[in-house]
Parts: C-alpha cells; sequence; structure tokens
C-alpha cells in the first residue's frame, strides 16, 4: 500500500518538477525573440544605428532594460517578504544574464547588418535563447549548472566585445592612413 502512495506521489512530483521546469526554460522562447523584434523592427531603421558595435550597445539597453523591468516585478510584486535577498541574487544571476545575450545578440546583429555574414542573423537570435533558456532551466534543477552558463555567457560576451574593438581599431587606422 504504501508503495503505491509513494508511486503516485512520485508521480504528481515528477510532472510538477517538468511543468515547472518547462515554464522556467521557456522565458527564453519568449523575452529573447521579444528584444530581437525591437531591435529588428524599431532600431535598425533609426540613423544612429551605423556601425557594428551599435549592435551591441542598443541590443545591451533593451536587454538590460527588460531585465530592470522584470526583476522590479520580481522583487516588488512576486517574492514580498523576501524581496531584498530575491534583489540580491537576481543582481549577481538575471542581471548580468540579461546583459550578456544582450552583448551576444548585438554583436551577430551589428556584424550581420555591417558585414553582411550569412547565418549572424539567425544566430543573434538562436544563441542568447538557447543561453537563457539553458539558464533559467538548470536554475530550477540544478543551480551550479546555471552559474556556469553564466559564466560562460560572460565571458563569450568579453570575447566578442574584444573582436569588434579590434575591429574599430582596424577601422579607425584605415581612416587615418587615408
Amino acid at each position: 500500500m504504501s508503495t503505491e502512495i509513494a508511486a503516485y506521489l512520485n508521480n504528481i512530483f515528477e510532472f510538477q518538477l517538468k511543468q515547472t521546469a518547462i515554464a522556467f526554460a521557456s522565458a527564453g522562447f519568449t523575452e529573447e525573440p521579444l528584444k530581437f523584434l525591437i531591435l529588428y523592427l524599431f532600431i535598425l531603421k533609426r540613423k544612429e544605428f551605423d556601425e557594428p558595435m551599435d549592435g551591441i550597445v542598443y541590443a545591451t539597453c533593451i536587454s538590460l532594460g527588460f531585465a530592470t523591468a522584470e526583476n522590479l516585478s520580481y522583487v516588488y510584486y512576486v517574492f514580498g517578504d523576501e524581496s531584498l535577498s530575491t534583489a540580491l541574487i537576481r543582481s549577481l544571476t538575471a542581471i548580468p544574464l540579461h546583459a550578456s545575450c544582450g552583448i551576444i545578440m548585438g554583436f551577430y546583429f551589428g556584424l550581420h547588418v555591417f558585414k553582411k555574414i550569412p547565418n549572424y542573423l539567425y544566430y543573434s537570435l538562436l544563441i542568447p535563447i538557447a543561453i537563457h533558456s539553458s539558464y533559467n532551466l538548470f536554475w530550477f534543477i540544478m543551480p551550479i549548472l546555471s552559474i556556469l552558463i553564466l559564466l560562460y555567457s560572460c565571458n563569450l560576451s568579453l570575447k566578442y566585445l574584444k573582436v569588434l574593438n579590434i575591429l574599430q581599431d582596424f577601422k579607425s587606422k584605415e581612416r587615418e592612413s587615408k
């Protein structure tokens, strides 16, 4: 009798765990495309968007604006009594995650627009989705993996910033020599 009850409860918990994990992972599939659409539909048309680095600047601003609104929602409306600890944890995790996804999105987006590199438009959307969804999924299941994903995405972002800085230096030297 107790084994049947245990099996029944295990099935309920397993289903609930799967549903919650899916909900967590799905945020990357909704949030990153929305950020991408803002970049694509509104920012791309602006005359100020005139070099690859602007992809990073604008995508990161969009991402950090999103993170700010999301964090205010979590801190003030969702977690109530635990708002201070929520704010602290999210400031060390969710904000850098959103920023790094913005940098990655902007890197590929800017290079797609100005260098016409095939597939970079897709990368600008798919890589942030993969990182964000993986981070959220593992945060619920095994948080240490989320931290590793966060560190990886921050490291990748720094590498991309260095690449674009090198391209900008090269472009500046090219102008000076003319």
